[in-house]
C-alpha cells in the first residue's frame, strides 16, 4: 500500500584531486517534533540511517555528476566565484574550495573566491570550521558569516542574504568583473538571495543613472541565471 520511497540524493563535498577513490557528504540528522503536534519526533528516514554506520559498513549508492552549470568555472584563472549557502548547503562548496586549495597547493594562480555561510550560531554550527579558517589563512577563500542566533558577531546580518547585501559594492566589483555566482540550500535561501541580486543590480543601476523597471531586473536576472547564477536547491 506504500509507494516507493524516492531516492535522497546529497551532494558530494570533496573533490576528486584530493583523492579519487573518496567522496565524502554531508547530512544533517531530521529529528524534530511533528507537525501533528501530538508529541511525537517526526524522524528523517535516510538521515537517521546514515548516522547509524559504522566504519566497513556496506550502502549501496550511485555517483551522478553535478546538474546543468552547478560546477565551478573552466577558466578558474580568471573566473572569481561567490557562493552563499546554509547549513548542509555548504557541502557541494567545501568541495568546491578544496578543489581550489589543491590547485594552489600544485603552483596555479586563481580568481578570488567568496563563501558566504549562514547557520545559527557561531560556535555550535560552523561545520568545517577549522578546515575552512586554514584555508582562509592559505588564500584560497573569502569567508562571510551570518549568524541568525548572534547577528552581532556578523554585521548585524542575520541570514546569508542580509550579509551579501552588507558587503555587496566589493561582490558588484566582482560580479563585474565576470563572476559566477552559486547557490546551496533550502528553496528559501535561494529565493532570499534571488531577491537581494536583483536589489543589488537596480541599486547600480540607479547609482549609474541608468534607473530600470522591475521588467528589466527581471529579463537581466532570467539572462544570468543558468550561467552566472546556478543554484541547487533541495527541500
Amino acid at each position: 500500500m506504500l509507494v516507493p520511497m524516492r531516492i535522497r540524493q546529497y551532494s558530494i563535498c570533496s573533490s576528486p584531486l584530493a583523492d579519487p577513490s573518496v567522496a565524502n557528504i554531508c547530512w544533517a540528522v531530521l529529528d524534530t517534533p511533528h507537525k501533528a503536534g501530538d508529541g511525537k519526533q517526526y524522524i528523517g528516514v535516510a538521515s537517521t540511517y546514515l548516522s547509524t554506520l559504522e566504519a566497513h559498513d556496506r550502502v549501496h549508492v550511485a555517483v551522478k555528476p553535478s546538474h546543468g552549470a552547478f560546477h565551478l568555472p573552466g577558466d578558474v584563472e580568471k573566473t572569481a566565484v561567490i557562493m552563499l549557502c546554509a547549513g548542509t548547503g555548504l557541502a557541494p562548496f567545501r568541495g568546491f574550495v578544496e578543489e581550489r586549495a589543491m590547485q594552489i597547493a600544485a603552483g596555479r594562480n586563481l580568481a578570488p573566491a567568496y563563501l558566504f555561510i549562514g547557520c545559527q550560531d557561531p560556535v555550535k554550527d560552523r561545520f568545517f570550521a577549522e578546515e575552512l579558517s586554514k584555508w582562509e589563512k592559505d588564500g584560497v577563500v573569502n569567508l562571510f558569516y551570518a549568524y541568525s542566533r548572534a547577528p552581532d558577531q556578523s554585521k548585524n546580518c542575520r541570514y546569508v542574504q542580509d550579509r551579501l547585501w552588507e558587503e555587496r559594492q566589493e561582490m558588484v566589483k566582482v560580479f563585474k568583473s565576470g563572476a559566477k555566482l552559486y547557490v546551496c540550500g533550502r528553496a528559501r535561501i535561494s529565493e532570499g538571495v534571488t531577491q537581494v541580486t536583483k536589489r543589488i543590480y537596480q541599486e547600480d543601476a540607479e547609482a549609474a543613472g541608468e534607473p530600470k523597471t522591475d521588467e528589466q531586473v527581471e529579463k537581466w536576472f532570467q539572462d544570468i541565471k543558468g550561467e552566472r547564477f546556478a543554484s541547487d536547491v533541495f527541500d
